[in-house]
């Protein structure tokens, strides 16, 4: 069969079940494959079914079908590789869904920005008061009160994954400070 054939068909095949689909199958991918897989897969696949090199001489609905097929294969890429998002994908996916839904991409990119920036890692007003005094003190050098803002910014929020792991380091810092040999 034509190649050219093969793949028309394969976009129209795709089409028909965009809906259906999830994005390790759009990606040609199993789902335990290793994350550095997804970028080789992801290029492999746009080349063979890009839009522009399959539109030549087609119908205007066919390029309407390439178009929506390339664009689903763009989400599969940005969901599938970064770990956090691939990781949020696959329990909605284990939950039946086959895209991930818009509001756990937006969870994601915030807790990415929260990594980026500590600074925005408090969820309610009092506990960012402490938390930011506590993150000031930490900048600061001064831990044994990095320690206690922080313990107080972890009282109002005690599940934030953030505030456990600066507290953490300013208590070790307490610690080593204590250790050292006073001169």
């Amino acid at each position: 069969m034509d190649p050219r054939l093969r793949e028309r068909i394969e976009v129209e095949t795709l089409h028909e079940v965009l809906s259906e689909i999830d994005c390790y199958a759009l990606l040609g991918l199993p789902a335990d494959a290793p994350q550095d897989a997804v970028e080789g897969a992801f290029r492999a696949v746009s080349r063979r079914l890009h839009p522009d090199r399959l539109s030549v001489g087609a119908s205007p609905e066919f390029k309407i079908q390439a178009n929506a097929v390339f664009r689903a294969i763009g989400e599969a890429h940005r969901t599938l590789r970064d770990p956090e998002t691939r990781a949020a994908y696959d329990a909605e996916r284990k939950a039946g869904a086959v895209r991930l839904a818009e509001e756990s991409r937006r969870a994601v990119a915030a807790e990415a920005q929260v990594r980026a920036d500590p600074s925005r890692a408090a969820k309610t007003p009092r506990a960012d008061a402490f938390w930011r005094r506590g993150l000031q003190a930490f900048h600061a050098g001064d831990a044994a009160s990095a320690v206690m803002q922080i313990g107080f910014a972890i009282q109002l929020e005690p599940d934030n994954a953030v505030f456990q792991d600066y507290l953490a380091r300013a208590r070790q810092a307490v610690a080593e400070r204590k250790a050292a040999p006073k001169a």
